[in-house]
């Protein structure tokens, strides 16, 4: 017999597979306006599982433990890390709060009792911050809660459902939030036909970044100087006595362990190189602007080279390349986990 809280995962899974049979036709209607498909696109090349966390913790309501079930997270708290990390991608300029509990306040209301305290308990420094969040929040509940219900996701046929679940899934079913969650799962797989078709396979300075990689291939570990093993993050000082100022790294990179290092020009341009000890990666830190055509994206792009999976970035001034012998389709999973 399964629980309610299983039941309502189950539930949410169904929903989210008859709504992917809609996407399609999804995809047509929001590529007729640009402008709008715009913020979902953005939305759309989130990673997993924060992608899903936003859009499920922006269109349901109740309990997020089944929230994090579907998403096969532990529980409720787990859910806090994907939702920041989608926040910070989706608005790189506001500061949110970094509480494990505050980022599942929900600000129309339902939050459980240990993030009610937890937003009560923000202090003067973190409101400012929490006041940002709640903003944030607000607009794309409101931006998900305007989407028109398309006629495929009218018609879904659950009878084949009702029988695999206890009396009263037709109610459910009726749920204006079980809804929205198809919704918002249709409009997301649309727009990520519509980005899969706008995809980034060629973007400013990728020439750039792939003589970076070559060159690495090139030189092995021949040019880079033993350090002791240290975190990434504290490397500043050892960069700026190389004349490399403003080093900084990734927030994910912070406490991962540097074995190797070395800041040298590349045609030109001043590079920061780091040899990591998880797989054997490289992290290389130059200014962005030192690129033909400033790269602008928040996010990671990752893309393969060869034998190389690359990811990029910028925040600011700075660029960031990670990279690593392997397959491209395993890099997702390194970022998210490299700094744990």
């Amino acid at each position: 017999m399964r629980t309610p809280e299983e039941r309502r995962a189950w539930l949410l899974r169904r929903v989210r597979q008859a709504a992917l049979g809609s996407s399609a036709s999804s995809a047509s209607s929001a590529m007729e306006n640009a402008e709008a498909v715009e913020p979902w696109a953005r939305v759309a090349s989130l990673s997993e599982p924060a992608r899903g966390a936003f859009v499920f913790f922006q269109a349901a309501g109740g309990s997020l433990d089944g929230l994090a079930r579907l998403l096969d997270l532990p529980d409720a708290g787990a859910l806090a890390l994907p939702l920041a990390q989608a926040r910070h991608a989706l608005a790189p300029e506001q500061y949110f709060p970094g509480d494990s509990l505050v980022p599942l306040h929900r600000p129309w209301g339902g939050d459980s009792a240990e993030v009610g305290q937890a937003v009560a308990g923000v202090d003067a420094k973190t409101a400012p911050q929490l006041a940002a969040q709640v903003a944030f929040d607000r607009q794309w509940h409101e931006a998900v809660e305007s989407i028109v219900l398309p006629e495929e996701l009218q018609t879904l046929d659950f009878r084949g459902l009702e029988a695999a679940v206890p009396t009263g899934l037709r109610a459910i079913l009726r749920q204006p939030a079980v809804m929205a969650i198809g919704v918002a799962f249709a409009v997301m797989m649309g727009v990520g036909i519509f980005a899969a078709m706008q995809k980034m396979d060629e973007f400013p300075g990728k020439e750039l970044i792939n003589a970076l990689v070559e060159d690495a291939d090139g030189q092995g570990d021949s040019k880079l100087e033993g350090i002791e093993t240290t975190e990434a993050g504290r490397l500043g000082d050892w960069f700026l006595l190389k004349g490399f100022e403003n080093f900084s790294v990734p927030p994910e990179f912070e406490h991962v362990k540097a074995v190797g290092c070395r800041a040298y020009k590349f045609e030109g341009r001043p590079v920061a190189q780091i040899a990591l000890d998880p797989r054997n990666a490289l992290l290389f830190v130059f200014r962005s602007s030192e690129i033909d055509s400033r790269l602008n994206s928040p996010n990671w792009l990752i893309y393969q080279q060869e034998d190389w999976a690359v990811a990029v970035r910028s925040e600011g001034e700075i660029c960031y390349v990670v990279t690593f012998m392997g397959d491209a389709d395993d890099m997702p999973e390194f970022l998210r986990t490299v700094g744990r």
